[in-house]
């Protein structure tokens, strides 16, 4: 565990945050990304407004035998 600890250090030292930003930009992304993106979050955001709703229903459904 130390060694791979030692390791990690060591590469982190070698490498910047402008570094890894060039490495990732470099390989470009495909031209549905943006669109992939926003498809995402507006999925997220529905998903967790049901859960949102669901639960606060499920609070306020009184129980069998009350």
């Amino acid at each position: 565990m130390i060694n791979a600890q030692k390791a990690m250090r060591e590469e982190l030292s070698r490498a910047t945050l402008a570094s890894i930003s060039e490495g990732v930009q470099s390989k470009g992304r495909p031209a549905s990304f943006a669109g992939d993106v926003q498809e995402w979050f507006a999925d997220r955001q529905l998903a967790r407004e049901e859960a949102r709703i669901s639960g606060m229903r499920s609070r306020s459904t009184p129980e069998d035998g009350e």
